[in-house]
């Protein structure tokens, strides 16, 4: 069983651990990791969710991550989410750090709550669709989709893919994403602040 840190609000750790379905249960704050995954053409390592999964089964996301687990580091979850998921080892120096954010929800159907302090990164790479192993237990199909394209999806102007319904979340990391390959940094707030019901 996978036991996280519990945090505060405003990301400071309470000096103790909980095993994730009791995080959940409880409405605990905690740490996730998310990853994009960008190749040369500007297009987004995207995958399907399994349908067994509890939260937002059989839709598309457009990161890899995770939960960072008791007494880990973002960059150490980022790093071991990504060969979880993908069959990659990647550098720390690799990541690039983006911004963290704020993300509290509430899903109905599985009565879970989600409160999460998350770094956000960007990974770079060439490797092709089918120069990954992706993780089957949590991933259904792995494509790479251009960043223009996904826009529209998430916008509305373009209705073909069933993506997790957090499209403001999306199109923020999307311009982070943006900014970074224009400047080399992100001009964000500090820690921008997600509700599911405003997404």
């Amino acid at each position: 069983m996978e036991w996280l840190d519990v945090v505060d609000e405003a990301n400071r750790p309470l000096g103790y651990s909980k095993p994730k379905p009791q995080i959940h249960r409880d409405g605990d704050w905690h740490r996730t990791t998310h990853v994009y995954v960008l190749n040369g053409e500007n297009e987004l390592l995207c995958n399907l969710r399994q349908a067994d999964k509890d939260l937002f089964p059989s839709v598309w996301d457009l990161s890899f991550g995770g939960h960072v687990s008791a007494g880990e580091t973002y960059e150490e979850t980022a790093r071991r989410e990504l060969e979880e998921e993908l069959g990659v080892t990647i550098r720390l120096e690799d990541l690039h750090f983006l911004y963290t954010m704020v993300v509290d929800g509430f899903d109905e159907g599985s009565g879970l709550t989600d409160r999460e302090h998350t770094a956000v990164y960007l990974w770079r790479t060439d490797r092709p669709v089918n120069g990954f192993e992706f993780q089957e237990e949590e991933i259904a199909e792995i494509r790479y989709l251009p960043l223009s394209g996904l826009k529209d999806e998430l916008t509305g102007r373009s209705r073909t893919l069933p993506l997790i319904p957090l499209p403001k979340m999306f199109l923020y990391a999307l311009n982070g994403i943006d900014a970074f390959l224009k400047t080399g940094s992100v001009s964000t707030p500090a820690q921008p602040r997600f509700h599911w019901r405003d997404l």
